[in-house]
């Protein structure tokens, strides 16, 4: 599966399949978008220089992130959650923001 990998606590990395698929939508975006499959997750969005522009827990199996606030052009979203053993689980997708 596309963008997932555990790193686990001695630092080796693995693709690791996902029991839930966790999507960014819709994507172009313009004022906000929802996080699917993101209970007890931790989502940052960042710039395309790296800057992180959000950051948050999400609470519900689908939240609302809202991105009015950014200027149109193209970021990723981080989406990690515990793994099992101690490792975490990144999930990472393309967003457009556009008008």
């Amino acid at each position: 599966m596309e963008g997932v990998v555990v790193i686990n606590n001695a630092g080796v990395t693995s693709p690791r399949p996902s029991p839930k698929e966790r999507e960014v939508l819709p994507n172009p975006a313009r004022g906000f978008v929802v996080v699917t499959n993101s209970k007890d997750c931790e989502v940052v969005v960042y710039d395309m220089v790296g800057e992180v522009v959000y950051r948050g827990v999400m609470v519900s199996e689908e939240e609302e992130v809202d991105i009015s606030g950014l200027a149109n052009g193209v970021y990723l979203v981080r989406v990690s959650t515990p793994a099992l053993k101690g490792g975490v689980t990144y999930i990472t997708r393309k967003l457009v923001k556009a008008q």
